[in-house]
């Protein structure tokens, strides 16, 4: 059997719009951090057919779309290749899927790396290539192509994803992360759906750049560790986003009525703000602020977290 876990992870400047649907994409660059607890962990073990409990058609497309690449992978890495008709596969994440906390970006990632562990010949070996970011930039871009914001997933404790690059971002914050889970049923525009429909919003118009900008801005923040810059620039990012959303033609919101009420309370209260295409809102904040921002949060239903490195394996 093996085992794979990969995190979620949240976009501090986001992904929103695709300049190449097929290949996955962005029009702009992200800038995210790698989380830890809220993850997914993926079984696998051999299987005749293709099986899986939930999902089988989308990650039966992904272990087929990818095989080409994945041999020709290995074997830049001196690795054997046998690629079995399929295999049977357990999924399980610790947080609710299509609610604003990113499940397919870990599902992708876990899975995919799954898949090339279980197509290798040479676990060994698999594992020293594995220690070469290069060799795991190669398999976050064969998992964005199920999920563009899965290439990030591999990356901590933050990731920056520029057209095919994606990479590892550092930075000497002490951070803590959670989720106040305002609405955790499954939404009704997909977040697939959301990247075509923003185009017919009137403020689509120069949101490339202004994403950039953006990112260029709160990557040298980071770099910097000045929290208030990516207080600053998360939220004014996630604010464009969602204003897309919004005026879109036919408009629709992810927000919900707590959703407005605790951003209410949380403006300028010197914590990182921010929301994915949910109803659900990301907090970052410095890790001496933890006793604060549990008081102010409480009671809301939370899921706490930390930064990581990306995916590992179990076993």
């Amino acid at each position: 059997m093996i085992e794979v876990t990969a995190p979620s992870n949240i976009a501090l400047i986001k992904y929103m719009g695709k300049q190449d649907a097929d290949l996955r994409l962005p029009t702009n660059p992200s800038l995210s951090m790698t989380l830890d607890s809220l993850s997914t962990t993926v079984k696998l073990w051999p299987h005749e057919t293709f099986q899986m409990a939930y999902g089988e058609q989308r990650a039966h497309k992904h272990y087929v779309r990818i095989q080409q690449d994945a041999r020709r992978l290995l074997a830049d890495y001196s690795m054997a290749c046998r690629i079995p008709p399929g295999c049977a596969l357990e999924v399980q994440s610790t947080f609710p899927a299509s609610a604003g906390i990113a499940s397919s970006a870990s599902s992708f990632a876990a899975m995919t790396t799954a898949f090339l562990k279980y197509w290798s010949q040479d676990d060994a070996q698999f594992l020293t290539a594995w220690e070469l970011p290069q060799f795991k930039e190669r398999i976050a871009q064969l998992a964005r192509l199920g999920s563009g914001s899965a290439c990030r997933s591999f990356f901590g404790p933050f990731a920056s994803w520029d057209g095919e690059h994606v990479s590892s971002v550092s930075t000497q914050l002490e951070l803590i992360h959670c989720v106040v889970l305002i609405h955790t049923e499954e939404k009704k525009v997909s977040s697939a759906e959301a990247h075509t429909r923003i185009h017919s919003s009137p403020l689509w118009h120069g949101r490339p750049d202004r994403a950039r900008a953006r990112f260029d801005t709160s990557l040298k923040a980071l770099m910097q560790n000045d929290f208030p810059t990516l207080i600053h620039e998360a939220w004014q990012d996630f604010w464009d986003m969602h204003s897309l959303f919004h005026t879109a033609d036919p408009w629709w919101t992810y927000f919900e009525p707590g959703t407005i009420q605790l951003l209410k309370t949380l403006f300028g209260c010197g914590f990182l703000v921010t929301l994915d295409a949910g109803p659900n809102i990301h907090i970052i904040a410095l890790r001496q602020d933890t006793e604060k921002l549990q008081a102010l949060l409480h009671p809301h239903k939370v899921l706490w977290d930390k930064p990581s490195s990306g995916v590992r394996f179990g076993l």
